[in-house]
């Protein structure tokens, strides 16, 4: 131990701000009472390289990187980002070159390789004698102590939420020990993409825009979250900067409650909208934490050979190309911008399970690497959900047509997206055809036989679409059998 420097350890996982930011404010005072410290992102190549995991994600998060370093460095610290296979990697090597005391970190609710990641970086803190400290990001509790009840963890929820957020860093002390050599990623970013860009600058504007303005826009955020023409305004489009962690949830929770002379008329309802929303993220984290097999199994064992497999048909989903307008639109909007609003999520979940019946475990990487804001705990709850593999929901089986003279009445949308159809007149524009046209595919189910597919397809103990009338006020009902409202039901993936 002797002759190395002692220095507290910052590890920057799914956490790119400072606000907010727990590990690094107890750092910061650390380094105010003379101590000194080290804040370190490690681009872990071995996670990248999974089905997981896509370029355009990694620019964003090089983006969040490139403002949190120069935020960093107005307090006097130099952010240090290496490359390795995977964490454990660089920080062997700071072990090795400082005595670290500590090691502060955000818990983290992430996929498999994340958590077993997190289990070698522990077993390595704990062979070389050093303390680890993790800090709450989400109203998540792990191990033990976990809550059973999805009530338990609302009475937790909102007392993480009444908790006061840390204040920014305002002190740092680098080592006077130079940081070991380490390979170090290239943090350039494509400026043709048509992806949002990261970073907590932008991530805090975007949330100040979205309550003083967008969230009223059109029919406002509360009903226009679920439209395709409009969701790209009307939504928080902070979902990405969750995921990743360059603005804290509560944060954006807190703002959503503020109330004041700049708040805007009428808006109290979209925000309160948007809040419940959050609630319900963090519950979707949670059950994945006390699930995390789900990545892998169905919810209900009797789900387990449901579905199977068609790599043809996979292949046109992915790429946008069924024939069917409304869901070959959506699937491309979502490849070429890393983002779709709620609704159209889980109708693309619902046509591939229930038209095409393919098992969600085999197209889950295609959604979790084109999604920009691909959050574990809230992909595969929503998965199982809209694929109809969990306990007791009701089968979410989507009529494409139906949706898409809902959601583009006059085809906007489609002729956007699938540019093929664009001089069809708004009556045709939503109907699938037994032939290809203009270059546009034939339906991949041909059109009669759609609804009788779907609906076979589905859990075979489903209950009838309508059922019959029993004579029982709703309360004499059994929960599981009564329909659940649109607000009951919270087909998202994300808020906003």
């Amino acid at each position: 131990m002797r002759g190395r420097e002692r220095i507290t350890l910052v590890w920057l996982k799914r956490d790119l701000r400072l606000h907010d930011h727990g590990p690094l404010v107890e750092a910061s005072r650390k380094c105010a009472d003379g101590e000194r410290a080290i804040a370190v992102y490690v681009k872990e190549t071995d996670y990248w390289a999974t089905d997981k995991a896509s370029e355009e994600q990694w620019e964003f998060v090089a983006e969040c990187l490139l403002h949190l370093s120069g935020d960093l460095e107005k307090i006097g610290c130099r952010l240090l980002i290496t490359e390795a296979s995977s964490a454990e990697i660089t920080l062997k090597a700071l072990f090795a070159h400082y005595e670290v005391t500590e090691l502060l970190c955000h818990q983290e609710t992430g996929n498999h390789w994340t958590f077993e990641r997190d289990k070698k970086v522990f077993r390595l803190c704990l062979e070389h004698g050093i303390k680890v400290r993790e800090f709450l990001q989400n109203a998540v509790i792990r191990g033990k102590n976990r809550p059973p009840e999805k009530a338990v963890h609302q009475q937790f929820w909102r007392g993480w939420l009444s908790q006061k957020q840390s204040e920014n860093p305002t002190f740092w002390r680098d080592p006077v020990t130079v940081p070991p050599r380490c390979a170090e990623p290239k943090l350039i970013t494509s400026s043709s993409s048509l992806r949002q860009r990261g970073g907590e600058k932008l991530a805090l504007e975007l949330m100040e825009g979205f309550f003083s303005r967008r969230c009223m826009l059109h029919g406002g955020y509360r009903i226009e979250m679920g439209s395709p023409l409009h969701g790209d305004e009307t939504c928080s489009r902070l979902s990405p900067h969750f995921s990743w962690g360059s603005l804290s949830t509560r944060h954006a929770a807190h703002t959503a409650m503020r109330r004041g002379a700049s708040l805007v008329r009428g808006s109290i309802i979209h925000r309160n909208s948007f809040h419940r929303r959050l609630r319900w993220r963090d519950h979707f984290l949670q059950k994945f934490e006390s699930l995390s097999w789900m990545e892998f199994r169905c919810i209900n064992p009797a789900s387990e050979t449901l579905r199977g497999w068609n790599e043809k048909w996979y292949e046109r989903w992915s790429l946008g190309m069924t024939g069917y307008p409304f869901i070959d639109a959506c699937m491309r909007s979502l490849n070429a911008t890393n983002w779709l609003n709620f609704r159209a999520r889980a109708m693309l979940v619902s046509f591939a399970s229930y038209a095409l019946n393919l098992d969600w475990r085999r197209f889950a990487p295609h959604l979790a690497r084109t999604f920009l804001d691909y959050e574990p705990g809230i992909h595969y709850s929503q998965l199982q959900m809209q694929s109809g593999t969990t306990f007791g929901s009701i089968p979410r089986i989507y009529n494409p047509i139906k949706q898409s003279v809902e959601k583009d009445p006059d085809g906007e949308f489609i002729r956007r997206w699938v540019p093929e159809l664009r001089n069809l007149s708004k009556e045709l524009i939503h109907l699938p055809s037994d032939i290809s046209r203009h270059g546009y595919p034939a339906a991949v189910i041909s059109p009669p036989s759609l609804w009788r597919v779907m609906r076979s397809n589905g859990p075979k103990s489903a209950l009838p679409r309508h059922a019959p009338k029993t004579g029982r006020s709703p309360a004499s009902i059994p929960r599981s059998q009564r329909r659940k409202t649109n607000l009951d039901q919270l087909d998202l993936f994300l808020p906003g």
